[in-house]
């Protein structure tokens, strides 16, 4: 019985602590979220030109990944989706590192989520219009082909 009382006030402890500290922590971060650390944050008027450049680039580079890998694809594949979606995968490196290069320098997070959800959309659409008046060009060059053999 002795034993079983002297271990009571370690577990005690010890569950206190585990508890407890978790909460401390979490007081901490509400606490630096509250004093100010959001206006530390990079938003689009605060910008500068080479942060627009940046930005610029990446999407420029994006753009392009799609193309070429879509223009490339469009002689395997009889769907303009599947074309747009293999480059889309191919290509989302070019996204994932403007998004970490966002990261870096403290974007806001809406903005930066926004803008690259924004230019895989721009891109994506653009792409897949650009592949289906490509197929429909390569089609339109067979069908007459195919007329005069018969």
């Amino acid at each position: 019985m002795k034993n079983l009382i002297s271990k009571t006030p370690v577990n005690f402890i010890f569950l206190l602590i585990v508890l407890v500290f978790p909460l401390i922590a979490l007081a901490e971060e509400i606490t630096d979220s509250a004093t100010g650390q959001a206006n530390e944050y990079l938003t689009p008027d605060r910008m500068t030109k080479e942060d627009f450049v940046m930005l610029n680039e990446y999407s420029a580079s994006y753009n392009q990944c799609l193309s070429e890998t879509s223009i490339n694809q469009m002689d395997t594949q009889s769907d303009p989706r599947i074309v747009v979606d293999f480059a889309m995968k191919l290509c989302a490196t070019h996204l994932e590192e403007l998004n970490q290069k966002m990261i870096d320098r403290n974007y806001e997070p809406n903005f930066r989520e926004s803008y690259i959800h924004r230019i895989s959309n721009r891109g994506a659409n653009s792409t897949l219009r650009i592949v289906m008046m490509g197929m429909a060009a390569n089609q339109s060059k067979q069908e007459p082909q195919q007329n005069t053999a018969e």
